[in-house]
């Protein structure tokens, strides 16, 4: 895969997923907030 740009992307993503599933409350707590705010 060629660009930083692409890649960054993908990072950002898999990341979100991550956090979505992962079971521990206290980072679902901390998502909600960031989006509420």
């Amino acid at each position: 895969m060629g660009g930083g740009e692409g890649s960054d992307e993908l990072f950002g993503l898999t990341t979100v997923l991550d956090l979505r599933s992962l079971p521990y409350p206290q980072t679902r707590t901390t998502t909600t907030s960031t989006m509420l705010t």
